[in-house]
């Protein structure tokens, strides 16, 4: 710690913060301070102690030791509720929506604006008056208005996350957390956003921003304070320490690329395709899509922000309905209706909203697992035998190098990468052949990105097949075999990725112009 780091006219000063959970120490003794007006960003990897030092800021966990003041006075946060009323705001990267309430009832749930009764507001909600604010914050990140007055549940994850993003702007604060706000936000939404943390720099209001998306911090964070191992590593300019140095400070390593080097071996198809869909349609969503996949292929999907991508992910394994088309499994046609068919026939989702869609956060790991393939841990039909499914996970997290390796610990306590690693560890443990992975890397590090490509391509190896959508297009265009590009609901054309390639970096940026044409000529 430097003298830079302890600042008594600071908005917030954290002071020798520790906090431990059962066999882990989050945080050891960090010691940081934000400025009025500072746009600071909050890096290292998963399991760094990023996300418990936000939830004590937020309120939610309470430190074991340490002190936190606001603007010099040190202060006990006994509530999200709390933090809030003295002037902290947080955006959370896990969804903290009322699925039934639309987004004017969600953005102003327990802060709803009364009539204005002279110089006072009553009893009766000014409802008017909160939706023409809503439309106003609204209209910046989106040009459509009709999901304003529909339930969150039924807009999708990337409005809801415009929803969560505007329920953070919507208030004044002193300070405002935000937890990877721009997954999986569009270029115009991350680029909307990003004017209103610069206005709210401009009204002197600190933003905290959690973000793994390194690029971000040179255009927006005025410094970068790195977390590793919960201690506190280090405060830097990003722009003058440029992305390679914040990664090694992350990560005490080099990371010179997502892509392992095992993935750079030329691949041999068989000629029958594991997988082969014949114009799927979904009305309003997708129209005519038609692609195979073979064996020891990773097939790409890109395109644009809310054109069908995560649809498609979901129609393939029976999460959502489809209104004709065929699939077919080794050249046979076969019928998915629901997860359950689609792991029977081999195939299996790994969502992009895991905390919601994939794990089970109250079981422990060991239990996420097995889940999917309770056969091999059951004696009987019905009763579990504990130390079998125990040791097939520790095999598993042995493996894949799961951390920390403890099968016993709550799901919801590992960090996004080793949450990903489980979940595809469930589907590997499953049998699933092919696995169509939906934002892979979303909201994790670059080691665990490394890790979880590594895993996929390990899988492809062997002989399995994957489907990976992503919107990273730079990671998309180097893992890929080819990359299928639906800008609209319907297949625009297909570029041939990098995987297997000895391509430079001119190359891929080549890759990545040509799917882009493809996506915003479509569009």
């Amino acid at each position: 710690m430097t003298l830079a780091e302890t600042h008594e006219e600071a908005v917030v000063q954290v002071s020798h913060i520790s906090k431990r959970f059962p066999g882990v120490l989050a945080l050891d003794d960090v010691t940081f301070a934000i400025e009025h007006g500072e746009v600071l960003a909050l890096v290292g990897e998963n399991g760094a102690g990023k996300s418990t030092l936000v939830k004590i800021l937020s309120g939610i966990y309470r430190p074991d030791s340490g002190v936190v003041s606001l603007n010099g006075v040190e202060t006990h946060l006994a509530s999200a509720h709390d933090a809030q009323m003295r002037g902290i705001t947080t955006i959370f990267q896990e969804t903290t929506l009322i699925p039934d309430f639309d987004a004017m009832e969600n953005i102003f749930l327990g802060r709803e604006l009364r009539m204005k009764l002279g110089r006072t507001r009553g009893p009766f909600l000014a409802e008017r008056e909160m939706r023409d604010a809503v439309r106003i914050l609204y209209r910046d990140f989106v040009s459509d208005e009709a999901d304003l007055d529909r339930p969150v549940r039924e807009i999708g994850a990337l409005r809801q996350k415009v929803v969560e993003v505007l329920r953070g702007l919507a208030f004044e604060s002193s300070v405002v957390i935000m937890d990877e706000p721009t997954a999986p936000l569009s270029d115009r939404e991350r680029n909307a956003l990003f004017v209103s943390i610069r206005a709210l720099k401009a009204r002197g209001v600190a933003v905290l921003l959690v973000t793994h998306r390194l690029e971000e911090l040179l255009e927006i964070a005025d410094r970068a304070v790195v977390l590793r191992d919960g201690r506190y590593i280090a405060s830097v300019d990003p722009r003058e320490a440029g992305i390679p140095r914040l990664v090694h400070l992350m990560v005490g390593r080099d990371v010179d690329s997502v892509v392992p080097s095992a993935a750079m071996t030329e691949q041999t198809y068989p000629e029958e395709a594991v997988l082969a869909v014949n114009n799927l349609q979904r009305r309003g969503v997708l129209r005519d899509i038609t692609f195979n996949l073979k064996g020891g292929e990773i097939l790409g999907v890109a395109g644009m922000a809310g054109s069908g991508n995560s649809e498609l992910a979901r129609a393939l394994v029976g999460m959502d309905r489809i209104d004709s088309g065929e699939i077919l499994r080794d050249g046979r046609p076969v019928r998915i209706r629901s997860p359950k068919d689609a792991i029977r026939h081999g195939i299996a989702l790994v969502p992009e909203e895991r905390k919601t869609q994939g794990i089970f956060g109250g079981l422990s790991v060991a239990k996420n697992i097995s889940a999917a393939a309770l056969r091999y841990v059951t004696r009987g039909r019905c009763v579990i035998d504990e130390r079998r499914e125990r040791a097939i996970a520790e095999d598993y997290v042995s493996r894949l190098h799961i951390r920390p390796p403890d099968v016993t610990r709550e799901m919801r306590h590992l960090s996004g990468g080793n949450q990903q690693k489980a979940l595809i560890a469930r589907y590997l443990l499953a049998g699933s052949q092919i696995l169509v992975v939906s934002e892979p890397t979303q909201g994790i590090d670059v080691g665990a990105k490394s890790d979880v490509y590594g895993l996929i391509f390990d899988h492809v190896n062997s002989g399995g097949a994957a489907i990976v959508v992503s919107s990273e297009l730079n990671d998309l265009t180097r893992v890929s075999d080819r990359i299928l590009v639906i800008p609209d609901g319907g297949v625009a054309g297909e570029v041939r990725g990098g995987r297997g390639r000895q391509l430079s970096h001119g190359d891929y940026g080549v890759l990545e112009e040509a799917v882009l044409r493809l996506a915003v000529a479509a569009a």
